[in-house]
């Protein structure tokens, strides 16, 4: 006869009595799944490292372009504008920068509570 366990019910017909080798096969594969958050951590990951590759590229960008702002030979006109393009451009490569950052730290967590 297989050994039984009470479950953890509060009474009724889900008290009845479940049998050891079922229980333990039940844990054993929830216990299981945690490695689909895997995919979680490793999409995270992916997505984190695509985020630092695009924000340097706009850093690069914004370096380069930087130097026009200097010449004297520019309108004022021309100046309010490639100031306002650069504070925008300052403001997207930080946010990159700070979206990979959130990926990262997301994709630890995930890997620590699950993995």
């Amino acid at each position: 006869m297989a050994e039984t366990v009470p479950s953890t019910g509060s009474g009724g017909p889900s008290s009845e009595r479940v049998p050891a080798r079922a229980r333990a096969g039940f844990e054993r594969a929830l216990f299981s799944t945690r490695l689909a958050v895997l995919v979680a951590v490793v999409g995270s990951l992916a997505a984190a490292l695509a985020m630092l590759y695009l924000a340097t590229l706009d850093a690069a960008y914004l370096a380069t372009h930087l130097h026009r702002y200097a010449d004297p030979a520019l309108s004022m006109v021309d100046s309010k504008a490639l100031h306002t393009d650069a504070l925008v451009q300052v403001v997207e490569v930080m946010d990159g920068y700070l979206l990979a950052a959130i990926l990262l730290i997301f994709a630890f967590g995930l890997y620590e509570v699950f993995v």
